[in-house]
C-alpha cells in the first residue's frame, strides 16, 4: 500500500508538473500572443498615422498650389489692370496732343487769312510801330467813349482806336 500510495503520490506529482507546465506554457503562448497583438497594433497604428501625415501633406500641399495659383492670377490681372490704365493715358495724352496741334494749326490758319483779308480791305491800323486788325467778332457798328462808329471810322480815328488797342478789346488783334 505504501508503495501504491507512493505511486499514487508520484503520479499526482508528476500530473501536477505536466499542469503546471502546460500552464506555464500556455502563460508563455498567452504572452506572445498579447506581444503580436501589440505589435500589430503599434504597426497598424504607425501606418495610420503615416497615412494620415501623407493625407494632410497632400491636401497642404494641393491648397498651397491653389493659393499660389490665385496669387499668380491676381498678379496677372492687376498688371493687366495698370498696362490697360496706362495705354489709356498715353491714348489720351497723343489724342490730346493731337486736338491741341490741329487746334493751333486751325488757328494759324485762321489768323493768316484774316491779316490777308484785313489788308487788302485796307483794315489796319499802326499803332508803336505794331499792325492791328479787326477780330472776327467785330461788329459792323460799335460804340467807343459814348460815339457809334462804323469800322472805316474808326480805322480813321486814331484816338478810338488807342483806346481800343490800349483797353484790350476783343474786337481788336496784333497781326
Amino acid at each position: 500500500m505504501a508503495n501504491k500510495k507512493s505511486k499514487i503520490v508520484s503520479e499526482a506529482s508528476a500530473s501536477e508538473t505536466k499542469v503546471q507546465e502546460s500552464q506555464e506554457t500556455q502563460s508563455v503562448q498567452e504572452v506572445q500572443e498579447t506581444q503580436e497583438t501589440q505589435e500589430t497594433q503599434e504597426t497598424q497604428e504607425s501606418q495610420e498615422s503615416q497615412e494620415t501625415q501623407s493625407v494632410q501633406e497632400v491636401q497642404e500641399t494641393q491648397e498651397n498650389q491653389e493659393i499660389h495659383t490665385a496669387q499668380e492670377v491676381q498678379e496677372s490681372q492687376e498688371t493687366q489692370s495698370v498696362q490697360e490704365v496706362q495705354e489709356t493715358q498715353e491714348n489720351q495724352e497723343i489724342h490730346t496732343a493731337q486736338e491741341v496741334q490741329e487746334s493751333q494749326e486751325t488757328q494759324t490758319v485762321q489768323e493768316v487769312q484774316e491779316v490777308q483779308e484785313a489788308k487788302k480791305l485796307n483794315e489796319t491800323f499802326t499803332f508803336n510801330d505794331k499792325e492791328y486788325g479787326f477780330s472776327n467778332r467785330m461788329p459792323e457798328k460799335l460804340k467807343v467813349s459814348g460815339v457809334l462808329y462804323t469800322k472805316n471810322e474808326l480805322l480813321n480815328n486814331e484816338e478810338a482806336m488807342t483806346t481800343l488797342i490800349i483797353g484790350n478789346s476783343p474786337f481788336i488783334k496784333k497781326m
